[in-house]
């Protein structure tokens, strides 16, 4: 069994013209490709086969979408009910509870508005000359140092070498502080009032019940997007603890399913996971590892690897 991983779904706008989105064409084209080669898997059945320690089933798939933007609501939902499928829906709760956008989504949206990633990169190097001036040479996205980054998160294909150059500085470069500080200067500047743009590219509480009552899956992103691999297990079961507590209490009940902010698993993490119940949690790492037998570190698949054309011949996965 595999488990998809979508993020945004939708076509470029004039406010983001660079969106890395898998188009609406795309992603219906992908469903019904999945529905012509594999077997849907509905939650309860992989909880299921956890809890008894049976194997997934081999040829079956399910899908999870991080973020709750409003794109799950307007695009994805339409789609999976017109096909009888449920989808698994990962919210970063701290957007619905305090009104504010972790400094990782602000950065993706930025690189979004760009037309050219280079103009992002250029933006981002003016703000670090501005706030952090003695790292500004090596965030300037000069051909060395943008070739120097080529193996940066190499386990990830999908990145560009400028993005991983972009990544390198905000992985390695900048302490944490400085990342948030550039990204939260650099978002006022484009996009002004952040209220009006979580209403407008993010869920409310009113949609999450309205996924859930469609039979669609809610589970936690977290509450503030905290890189969990980096951050301590008390500092994480903390974040857990309150992003759960919010979802059930807006929405009755929440799945006990994790999907980890930024991708990524540490085994620190079992132990405040194992506290909160959490049954099972997903990675971004494309490593081979089965959820029957390593529920707290199942892979998920970018959805590059799938075809857009339902009649197209089964690919390996």
């Amino acid at each position: 069994m595999f488990f998809m991983m979508y993020h945004l779904i939708g076509d470029p706008t004039a406010e983001m013209p660079s969106i890395k989105a898998v188009s609406t064409w795309a992603f219906a084209g992908q469903l019904d490709y999945l529905l012509k080669h594999h077997e849907p898997v509905g939650h309860d059945e992989i909880l299921a086969c956890i809890r008894e320690g049976r194997e997934l089933p081999e040829n079956g798939f399910a899908l999870t979408f991080d973020h709750a933007t409003k794109d799950h609501i307007e695009i994805a939902l339409p789609e999976l009910r017109a096909r009888g499928l449920q989808g698994l829906f990962y919210v970063i709760t701290g957007v619905l509870e305090d009104g504010y956008l972790p400094e990782i989504e602000k950065q993706r949206f930025m690189e979004a508005h760009f037309a050219d990633y280079r103009e992002f990169l250029e933006a981002f190097h003016a703000a670090c000359v501005a706030a952090v001036p003695d790292k500004a040479a090596q965030a300037e996205p000069n051909e060395a140092n943008i070739a120097a980054a080529r193996g940066h998160l190499a386990q990830h294909k999908f990145y560009s070498t400028p993005e991983r150059f972009f990544r390198r500085n905000r992985d390695v470069v900048l302490n944490m502080e400085e990342y948030k500080a550039i990204m939260n200067q650099m978002f006022v500047m484009l996009f002004g009032d952040e209220e009006r743009f979580l209403r407008f590219h993010f869920m409310s509480v009113e949609d999450l019940r309205t996924m859930r009552d469609a039979g669609m899956i809610v589970g936690s992103h977290g509450h503030n997007h905290l890189f969990f691999d980096i951050e301590d297990a008390s500092a994480c079961r903390t974040d857990l603890a309150k992003s759960f507590a919010f979802l059930d209490t807006h929405l009755g009940s929440a799945s006990r399913s994790v999907t980890y902010p930024n991708g990524r698993y540490a085994p620190h993490l079992e132990a405040p996971l194992a506290d909160l119940g959490v049954e099972i949690a997903f990675t971004t790492e494309p490593i081979p590892s089965r959820a029957d037998l390593y529920r707290y570190r199942v892979p998920r698949l970018d959805t590059t690897v799938l075809p857009t054309d339902p009649a197209a011949p089964m690919v390996a996965v």
